[in-house]
């Protein structure tokens, strides 16, 4: 049983970020998973372990770092979660 976590990052404007890394941190066990952004700013984890809570980190060169702790996920979800890096 997995989960999926995706989205988007985008500036202030909402223009999409591509080469932003993502990071996904299974707080229990440390398991770290990590992405980078494409031209269209979307990333997606796909079948990570259900359960939590998560740390989501979305950080790029010269941009500030952006972080959600505590998210839950049900199996067989898609959790949405979109970054805006001012």
């Amino acid at each position: 049983m997995s989960v999926s976590i995706r989205g988007t990052v985008t500036d202030v404007n909402g223009n999409p970020l591509c080469n932003v890394k993502v990071l996904a941190l299974h707080e229990p066990t440390g398991s770290l998973f990590a992405k980078i952004t494409d031209q269209a700013g979307f990333y997606q984890f796909e079948n990570i372990k259900p359960g939590g809570p998560y740390a989501l980190k979305a950080t790029g060169e010269g941009l500030p770092t952006v972080e959600e702790k505590g998210l839950k996920l049900r199996t067989k979800e898609i959790y949405e979660h979109n970054f805006s890096l001012v």
